[in-house]
């Protein structure tokens, strides 16, 4: 939909890019008084410092006193890398010299938040004055408990709406529409700084960059300003010439090294931080902090090899996970509710964040290791707090995100939580719809033009998603699927498949990456894609990377066809002989991608889509060793898709399993008639190697096999509601 003419002139006036008045109107930001503003991140435009009233003044004093005092104060931080970066940054901007502590909760002792026993120690040591950093809110008794033992408290959060009787500092409990409303403590830290030195102390703004980049807040109003001005602060730390912190720069070099970059909203320094908080916590600050540069290389390495480690253990739970899931029927689950005694608590974060985006469901999972009471972790898109506001009765502690809570409750009641999170979400489901691509664009206009536009809705994340680019009639050419390594060259089992992108006259092409998907997922001939922009700094090039795509059928549909009046017929309980023409699925699919793709066949084709497959229940593992010795023996060619069919595994799976074979001593080369297999060595493989190869492709089937389970068994309106509702978002432009 183009905007209208006044639009697009006023927006003119501030930019003349053509690409940025259809940008700005599709994504709703359609106030031309507001817009300037929107437009504008001139620090000038800083929100008062005064936003939180009486509440700042009040904290302002306290800091003050107790520095004229020489009072012992200690920070007490939230373990995540937000309330990490939001201590350092206090640590840093206050400068209260040996008078100053830092508190970090026992991992086994204490969930996150205050703690009685705590507050018992900070009191016999001296302390006066706590400052709680990104979390304390929840904590009432705890408050009150520090409030007998005359222990001053100032709680720094944006966690909850909650009110405690002490000094409170949150940007919740500002009217909504405020300029501050959405700001992550870390932000709010910086702010108070900012009222206790008199000037913006944006020597800070790495720091605070880093806070938000961990942090899950809507990029809004001041939220959106200060992250804008703090990501240049932090690319200076990226470059030796201008870095100041060197914990930091070698941070980021290990970032970069795994292909992660500072300017891109993504896991990889707060994945860093959190896996080191949970090891040695007190080493955070000074890794954020520190002037010496071979101490914050040794703090910055151990956080990298920490970090490579918890892969291994991310990988061990997330396998048990999805093994528990097979006794679950997910089409009648809301939510997913697992627990188990041996599960690490310290990663269960970085797990249900995983089977969430999989499963696109709630999930809490539980480390039951003290039977008494059990701590867990909960992930959702949707606001958990509300979901969690009816069983709080359950509960025994509760702290974190309105996506991304910790939370512990009695053992006995773990079944209860179960039902009651279950029946709540039947009650009040949520209808998420994705919204249609931004743009609507051609391969020859993905550049700067059209990135400079793009830059504009940063920062994305919550409430702001990153611009969508529909391109059509495209074609892609020299594809190339290859596993990630780390720095260390050590394998990590994930896909990512690089290409060149042509328009259809092949007069203009970008390369791009397919992330998690082989080269045998991208379709024949032309296409319609869906991607990302991206600028390459280290190639210097535009990229894109692809979301999704699915193949342009030649057939003309007429414009008063409507996608979503095509049948979609369920043939998975029975085999059906029939001479209908129809479009069939006949191998399981283990994504929702792979529905739409033949959905959109069968649009194409205006022939109704037969769902004709089964949930298949082989391991193949014979098939998969027995076929590579038969080709290296013959010398044969095999087309990749046969190999699927025969194994009935994905494409992406399948290169799983020819990674497996190369570490067995197959040397495998893709020629233009198929795969050619050969031996690259004469010694055959040792049992040992062969046991646990074995043991790896049985882990990858089983978990695709879990994938398929809820294929084959989810409900006929459910398959229908998403696919037309699928359609529909394409049919808009």
């Amino acid at each position: 939909m183009m905007p209208p003419a006044d639009f697009t002139k006023a927006i003119a006036a501030i930019d003349p890019n053509p690409y940025l008045a259809p940008l700005l109107w599709q994504r709703g930001h359609r106030d031309i008084a507001a817009l300037p503003r929107f437009l504008n991140i001139d620090r000038s435009q800083s929100g008062d410092t005064q936003a939180f009233g009486c509440e700042m003044e009040k904290a302002v004093k306290r800091i003050k006193q107790a520095m004229a005092n020489d009072e012992l104060v200690a920070l007490w931080s939230d373990p995540a890398p937000d309330g990490i970066a939001t201590t350092a940054l206090l640590w840093h901007g206050l400068q209260l010299g040996d008078r100053f502590s830092i508190i970090q909760p026992n991992h086994k002792n204490c969930l996150r938040g205050l703690s009685i026993e705590e507050l018992d120690r900070l009191k016999i040591q001296g302390v006066t004055l706590v400052v709680a950093c990104d979390m304390g809110s929840h904590n009432a008794i705890e408050l009150h408990y520090a409030k007998s033992i005359e222990l001053d408290v100032i709680i720094i959060d944006h966690h909850t709406d909650d009110r405690p009787n002490v000094i409170h500092l949150n940007s919740r409990h500002l009217d909504r529409n405020h300029t501050c409303a959405t700001l992550p403590s870390v932000a709010i830290a910086y702010k108070l700084i900012e009222a206790i030195q008199g000037e913006e102390p944006t020597n800070l703004l790495d720091i605070v960059a880093i806070g938000m980049l961990a942090d899950l807040v809507e990029y809004k109003g001041e939220a959106r300003s200060l992250f804008q001005n703090s990501i240049p602060q932090l690319q200076l730390q990226a470059n030796p010439k201008t870095a100041t912190r060197p914990g930091i720069h070698r941070l980021l070099k290990h970032c970069r090294d795994h292909g992660d970059r500072a300017t891109e909203f993504n896991s990889g320094l707060g994945a860093r931080i959190q896996t080191l908080s949970q090891i040695q916590p007190e080493r955070c600050i000074k890794l954020l902090t520190t002037d010496d540069a071979t101490e914050a290389t040794a703090i910055a390495d151990q956080a990298e090899l920490s970090y490579t480690r918890s892969l291994g253990l991310h990988k061990e739970i997330l396998d048990q996970v999805l093994t528990a899931l097979q006794t679950i029927d997910l089409s009648t689950t809301e939510a997913i509710v697992l627990a188990n005694p041996q599960w690490n608590f310290n990663t269960l974060t970085s797990v249900s964040k995983t089977i969430e985006e999989i499963f696109q469901k709630p999930t809490f999972l539980f480390s039951t290791e003290d039977p008494e009471i059990v701590r867990g972790v909960g992930r959702s898109s949707q606001d958990l707090y509300d979901l969690l506001k009816p069983q709080m009765h359950l509960l025994h502690r509760l702290g974190g995100h309105p996506n991304s809570v910790s939370l512990s409750l009695q053992g006995e009641n773990l079944a209860l939580f179960t039902q009651a999170i279950d029946h709540h979400l039947r009650l009040h489901k949520p209808n998420a719809i994705l919204p249609p691509p931004d743009l609507c664009v051609t391969v020859a206009e993905l550049g700067e033009k059209l990135y400079k536009a793009l830059r504009y809705l940063e920062p994305c994340g919550i409430g702001n998603l990153v611009p969508r680019l529909l391109l059509k009639n495209v074609q892609f050419d020299d594809l190339v699927t290859r596993n990630i390594k780390d720095s260390k060259q050590q394998r990590i089992v994930y896909l990512q498949t690089e290409f060149k992108l042509h328009s259809n006259t092949r007069q203009n092409s970008i390369p791009g990456s397919w992330w998690g998907h082989s080269k045998d997922e991208v379709p024949k001939g032309l296409c319609d894609a869906i991607v990302y922009l991206e600028n390459n700094v280290h190639k210097q090039r535009y990229e894109v990377r692809l979301i999704e795509c699915y193949p342009v059928n030649p057939i003309v549909i007429k414009p008063n066809t409507i996608p979503n009046t095509i049948p979609i017929l369920d043939w998975r309980a029975e085999s059906v002989q029939s001479t209908e023409k129809v479009v069939r699925l006949t191998q399981c699919p283990s994504d929702w991608n792979t529905l739409k793709i033949a959905f959109r066949h069968a649009i194409a084709a205006q022939q109704p889509l037969a769902l004709d497959y089964c949930l298949p229940t082989q391991n193949n593992w014979s098939q998969l060793i027995g076929i590579a010795k038969y080709l290296a023996r013959t010398g044969e060619h095999i087309s990749p898709q046969y190999y699927c069919d025969r194994l009935v595994v994905s494409a992406t799976t399948f290169q799983v399993g020819l990674e497996i074979l190369r570490g067995l001593g197959f040397k495998i080369t893709n020629q233009q008639n198929g795969l050619q297999i050969s031996r690259a060595t004469d010694n055959p493989p040792k049992i040992s190697e062969l046991t646990a190869a074995e043991s790896s492709w049985g882990i990858r089937v089983r978990e695709e096999r879990f994938r398929q389970r809820y294929f084959a068994q989810v409900s006929l309106p459910t398959i229908q509601a998403f696919l037309n509702q699928d359609s529909s978002s394409f049919a808009t432009l």
